[in-house]
């Protein structure tokens, strides 16, 4: 198993492992295509990003997959399906807890209401004890939704190691490998963070460009329409419904631009921390509930390996983890062989039974001791009988 440590530079061999795919950029295209299906396009995205991930943990090196579906011993939908069971229970307790906040931060704000002349009147004013815990527990929020995300990812990775959706949720295990490299995950998630704000504020750009432009062609002669009184009803029902049309693709493909750039980005995660979790070499983990290897000092434990190394296919090579299991075996046969030849060889003379089984019990040689006591016999009782005949 390939220990070595990607501490530092986790995005950056991961985006090397992107670049070196033939055709990576027609991959995430058709994956953010296909992250428009509802439930089923996300399954598909986590699962494919995830499942390349496990072979990274376990030091397969491979490209991306090339095919999507269809390949042969393929988890992504299981898998999928189960990174947004992991990714969902992990946000239920950050989002109770901001939400608490912010009804905190709206019962500390001033209370009014509008009287009948249209004058705002102040009801109750705020009140600062509940405005300042409101922002603490909104920031105990944030600071949760944080670890959330990082116990998100090392459980989904764990998820892929035993198939099974608890072992993602082992929250005791997942905590102990953060702490184990709190320093690598939380430069994963200091990456991660930087790519989806210049990202945000890059596509959001353009956005707001196209959308400045669309709208002035848009409603500016509707506004030189309305100022001349040379409009009707009718005219400015086309018009709302010619802004609509206009505004729809054009929010349809800055939703295509996001999800292909999630999807990278995702990718970009995902195989981030596979070569995060190499270093805990997998090879060696027992069952989901056994000590993982650094626990135990100096030993591995008995437990048998996870049950799921990755799928051979025809873009990848075999992993790693089968080496120890092949080589294991012929040392229970070696020395065998070397203590059961020398007593079938060495009573045999080579240079007189060239034409000799090979294979024959050590007793035949044996017998030409005893030859020559029967042949006296044979030959004494030859002479004999030749005598009485004359």
């Amino acid at each position: 198993m390939d220990k070595t440590n990607y501490s530092g530079k986790y995005f950056r061999t991961s985006f090397g492992d992107i670049k070196g795919t033939k055709g990576w950029f027609g991959k995430i295209c058709l994956l953010g295509l296909i992250m428009f299906i509802p439930i089923f396009g996300q399954m598909t995205a986590y699962g494919y990003a995830w499942e390349w991930a496990h072979k990274a943990a376990w030091g397969v090196e491979s490209p991306m997959p090339k095919k999507i579906y269809g390949r042969p011993g393929s988890k992504m939908l299981r898998w999928g399906w189960f990174a947004l069971v992991i990714a969902i229970v992990i946000a239920i307790i950050p989002g109770i807890v901001m939400s608490i906040g912010s009804w905190l931060s709206a019962m500390g704000a001033e209370t009014g209401i509008y009287t009948a002349t249209g004058r705002y009147m102040v009801v109750t004013p705020g009140n600062f004890g509940f405005a300042a815990l409101g922002w603490v527990v909104n920031v105990a929020g944030i600071v949760l939704a944080v670890f959330a995300c990082v116990i998100g990812w090392v459980g989904t990775i764990r998820m892929t190691m035993y198939d099974r959706l608890g072992a993602g949720l082992q929250l005791g295990k997942i905590w102990t490998m953060i702490k184990q490299d709190f320093g690598g995950i939380m430069r994963i998630f200091g990456m991660v963070i930087l790519f989806q704000v210049v990202g945000a504020i890059i596509v959001s750009f353009i956005l707001f460009i196209i959308i400045a432009i669309v709208l002035g062609a848009t409603i500016t002669p509707l506004l030189l329409m309305a100022n001349g009184g040379a409009y009707s009803d009718s005219a400015m029902v086309g018009y709302l419904v010619t802004l609509v049309m206009t505004m729809l693709p054009v929010f349809l493909v800055f939703c295509y631009v996001w999800n292909v750039y999630s999807t990278f980005v995702e990718l970009l995660l995902a195989r981030a921390v596979g070569y995060w979790t190499r270093q805990f070499d997998v090879a060696a983990w027992g069952t989901k509930d056994d000590p993982l290897p650094f626990e135990v000092a100096g030993a591995q434990p008995d437990a048998p390996r996870p049950p799921h190394a990755p799928a051979q296919s025809g873009d990848m090579p075999a992993p790693p983890a089968g080496e120890p299991v092949s080589a294991a075996a012929p040392q229970a046969v070696a020395p065998e062989v070397p203590v059961e030849v020398p007593p079938a060889l060495n009573p045999v003379d080579v240079a007189e039974a060239l034409d000799a089984e090979p294979e024959l019990p050590a007793a035949e040689p044996e017998a030409p001791a005893e030859a020559p006591e029967v042949t006296e016999v044979v030959e004494v009782d030859v002479e004999v009988e030749t005598d009485e005949n004359k």
